[in-house]
């Protein structure tokens, strides 16, 4: 007897039809500097009552810090992963290393012009994973579990309430959950000790 395997249910927040070998994995094809800042970026979906939210993250690998998030009604790029992108970009301006790479999976938003073309207005290095396997941008998924798993879990009723949903969740998230692979640290304390940087707190994307 053959089963028929159920379909994952929920919008594909991944399109790579528009893929065509542009960029390379920099992550685990290369040996990086050590004084290289490795951003990963991935989108995920919440349901409202009003229908899909999508949140697209931005984290810091070395302390899996959240530098840059944007919740929204539309995956297209201006309205979702530039303002998340702008943000990370304003949130980390006195604690850039020369030598960043910015790593997502293969989706349009990542192709999109604008946003490659704002990546390389600030010298940011572009990686993009060659397969459709979620363990090549394993940090992304693993941050986007956490978050919908242990701090999004209670239904929402729109938009705007996951919005304020997400912002609550990155903040405790960032400040008050300790990792075991930060020695019971958080983001933010690694982030700090890290960086020698002030503690900053997430503004909101308009």
């Amino acid at each position: 007897m053959l089963i028929r395997r159920r379909r994952k249910s929920g919008p594909k927040t991944t399109d790579a039809r528009f893929w065509s070998n542009q960029y390379p994995d920099l992550i685990n094809r290369v040996e990086l500097p050590k004084s290289s800042q490795v951003w990963v970026s991935d989108i995920t979906y919440l349901t409202t009552k009003e229908g899909f939210a999508f949140l697209a993250l931005i984290t810091e690998v070395n302390s899996r810090k959240i530098i840059g998030y944007q919740v929204s009604d539309s995956m297209e790029t201006s309205q979702l992963c530039l303002p998340a992108l702008q943000m990370a970009l304003i949130q980390t301006a006195r604690v850039r290393s020369e030598h960043v790479i910015h790593h997502s999976d293969r989706g349009r938003q990542y192709l999109d012009k604008k946003y490659t073309r704002l990546l390389k207005a600030y010298g940011i290095n572009i990686s993009m994973t060659q397969t459709g396997d979620p363990r090549d941008n394993a940090i992304a998924e693993r941050v986007n579990g956490i978050l919908k798993h242990e701090y999004l879990i209670k239904p929402m009723k729109s938009i705007q309430h996951a919005k304020n949903s997400v912002e609550k969740a990155i903040k405790l998230y960032n400040t008050k959950r300790p990792h075991t692979t930060l020695n019971n640290k958080t983001p933010q304390e690694i982030f700090e000790n890290h960086f020698k940087s002030p503690i900053f707190e997430l503004t909101k994307n308009t």
